[in-house]
């Protein structure tokens, strides 16, 4: 892992609450970035004030708010490493991560390493849950693929991703209709089309600190990522859609005896189908 540089970089709106502990959490990392950028996306709070606290960390300001892919690019085209890791400014990096993700690169082939979001307002029991919403994220909304490591997933999750700089300037970059989500998915389809492989390891994880009800827009953005590389998508998220409902629903009434959280069940399954068919029949990508 010592062959690389390592950028890492933190795009961000608004994040006052939680960048003080992100950028904390990065430089104390077992292994120590060579540079860390925050993209300030024309944020309005005290978010550039508190990042000049650290000297250690470069801040790189837009003059409005363009969106993540936008923020993504800007961190591409001013990294100096060779591995940029990509980190959501609302969470906090375990002390191994960058060391973790840096062993994923271990063959030429591999165009990228992620892991996985834990939410941190769970802690590691429920008790630690101060929300229905938060407890349904935690239970059934988690940002990863399980306890195994893969070798050949279809896309990395934004809040903790990696990639070569190289392949990503390789790529072109980010596609910046993506403004809140759903770019990480069409980044995946285009480096998987390369015939270059992207590595899933849960070892490498960060706490996520956000608190929020659901959020579709996951979905809607997903399909148009789908859509827009001309990848399978409809069928897909109908199995998928499906699935989660009856896995859920068992869950929650069953071995939770929980019927608020079976309601958020098919609430959340609802939603999902709603986005699937508006991404279906949309011409155009609005900002949602």
């Amino acid at each position: 892992m010592d062959n690389f540089s390592v950028t890492v970089a933190v795009p961000c709106y608004n994040g006052e609450k939680f960048i003080s502990e992100n950028i904390s959490s990065i430089l104390s990392q077992a292994r120590i970035p060579d540079e860390i950028l925050v993209i300030d996306d024309g944020c309005t709070d005290r978010t550039p004030e508190i990042v000049k606290g650290f000297r250690e960390v470069k801040l790189i300001q837009h003059l409005s708010n363009k969106g993540l892919a936008a923020s993504r690019n800007t961190a591409l085209r001013n990294a100096s490493g060779d591995v940029l890791v990509y980190l959501d400014a609302d969470t906090r990096a375990h002390s191994k991560l960058l060391e973790t993700l840096l062993q994923g690169y271990y063959a030429d082939e591999i165009a990228g390493v992620g892991g996985r979001g834990i939410e941190a307002t769970a802690s590691s029991t429920e008790e630690g849950v101060n929300d229905i919403y938060n407890l349904w994220r935690y239970l059934h909304a988690s940002q990863g693929f399980g306890d195994l490591s893969i070798k050949g997933v279809s896309m990395l999750w934004g809040l903790c991703s990696s990639y070569r700089k190289k392949v990503l300037e390789q790529v072109g970059g980010f596609d910046p209709i993506y403004k809140t989500n759903g770019e990480d998915v069409d980044i995946g389809i285009k480096i998987n089309k390369l015939g270059l492989k992207l590595v899933y390891l849960p070892e490498a994880i960060v706490y996520h600190n956000r608190n929020d009800n659901f959020d579709s827009r996951w979905y809607f953005w997903g399909y148009t990522a789908k859509k827009r590389n001309n990848d399978p998508a409809f069928l897909p998220y109908l199995r998928i859609i499906l699935f989660n409902f009856i896995k859920n629903i068992i869950f929650d009434l069953i071995i939770k005896r929980n019927p608020g959280l079976a309601f958020i069940s098919l609430k959340a399954s609802g939603i999902e189908l709603k986005a699937t068919f508006k991404a279906l029949l949309s011409k155009e990508q609005p900002w949602l």
